[in-house]
Formats: structure tokens, sequence, C-alpha cells
């Protein structure tokens, strides 16, 4: 399993930015986007012997 963390780009904070300026610090109160996380989840197959153990991918 892997996470990538996908972070705000430039753009999006300069138009913030711009937004808390022209609001006069008004829309600094509301709440911004963390990002996203994207999670990738890989499985496969095994298979057991049932006499003494040993597993191997199928």
């Amino acid at each position: 399993m892997t996470t990538k963390k996908k972070s705000r780009s430039g753009l999006r904070a300069l138009g913030r930015a711009t937004m808390v300026v022209s609001t006069g610090g008004l829309w600094a109160l509301t709440g911004h986007g963390q990002g996203k996380n994207r999670t990738k989840i890989t499985s496969h197959k095994e298979a057991l012997c049932q006499d003494c153990g040993y597993d191997w991918k199928v």
C-alpha cells in the first residue's frame, strides 16, 4: 500500500491571498483544503499448502 499526498498549487494559494486582501481579511476566516491523499492498494492471490504451511503467489 502506498500513499501520495497532493498539495495545493501555487496558483490556488495566490488566488486565496488575493481574496484575503480584497475582502479585508474576512476570507481568511473560511476553511481551506489541506490537499488530497491518494492511497493505492495492490493485492495478489496466495496459495497455502495444508500439509507443510508453504505459501506462494498464484
